[in-house]
């Protein structure tokens, strides 16, 4: 009868190992967990299949989140927008400034085709 070994998932994959012993000249690799799997009965206590998993994610999801994650990014689009507007005003000044230079510039440029 093999000895019961409990572990938790954590703890297990650290067992994940390749060992590398030499046997009359020739390598062998072995892992660790699968050593260990011969020689006892391991338990893991924590181990939650794919599906749990999945219905654990899934319970956790609720308008509350779901508002919470929106408000969260709308923020965040909001602040970029500021931030952005900020640049432009120190890179470009004023607007108004610009548009008259514009319109003198586009005066200038008549001028010269006209005449």
């Amino acid at each position: 009868m093999r000895h019961k070994k409990i572990f938790t998932v954590k703890e297990w994959k650290r067992f994940k190992k390749i060992q590398v012993k030499v046997v009359k000249g020739v390598q062998c690799y072995l892992d660790v967990q699968e050593v260990m799997c011969k020689k006892y009965d391991i338990v893991l206590t924590n181990h939650k299949t794919k599906r749990e998993q999945l219905l654990i994610f899934l319970k956790k999801i609720n308008m509350k989140n779901i508002n919470k994650g929106i408000d969260t990014f709308n923020n965040a689009v909001q602040s970029f927008g500021r931030s952005m507007d900020q640049l432009s005003k120190d890179l470009g000044g004023s607007t108004e400034r610009q548009s008259t230079k514009d319109k003198e510039n586009l005066k200038k440029i008549l001028n010269v085709f006209m005449n």
